[in-house]
């Protein structure tokens, strides 16, 4: 059985120890619409939250979820260091996020407009059963539907 889990990357403690799965390289970001060719979604905030909802109840992660619009108030809840060390900055100049080294630190477009939290559903059950391969990795299996969102 532990055999089985890693084959499909659900092994303990990482929880994605092969970079493909199902022929997708993870984590792989999917493309934009216009590199397809297919028009930018223009939906209401309302089609938009129940896009969002149906797109993370698919993957396991919904349909539990929150949105909130990411102002100055909401901005001092977002940690300046995350728990790798990296620094977290808005920035005024930019229209993509991006990561640097040296310093490590995460650069978020100040256009940015929307959170969304989520829950990530466990079996609690079989959480139980640890230690054991399959208590063991029911964690695994739960973040291992984050790399997909």
């Amino acid at each position: 059985l532990k055999n089985a889990m890693y084959s499909v990357g659900l092994g303990c403690p990482h929880y994605l120890y092969n970079v493909e799965q199902f022929g997708v390289t993870l984590p792989h970001p999917a493309p934009r619409p216009e590199a397809i060719g297919m028009p930018n979604w223009a939906g209401t905030p309302e089609e938009n939250f129940q896009m969002i909802q149906a797109a993370f109840s698919l993957i396991g992660l919904g349909p539990s979820i929150g949105i909130t619009e990411l102002d100055d108030k909401s901005r001092r809840f977002v940690w300046e260091y995350n728990n790798y060390g990296q620094h977290i900055i808005f920035d005024d100049n930019i229209t993509e996020t991006y990561r640097t080294a040296n310093p490590p630190t995460i650069h978020i477009p100040s256009s940015h407009r929307y959170v969304i939290a989520t829950h990530n559903m466990g079996a609690d059950e079989i959480l139980r059963r640890a230690p054991s391969t399959i208590g063991a990795c029911t964690e695994s299996i739960s973040y291992a539907r984050v790399a997909y969102a």
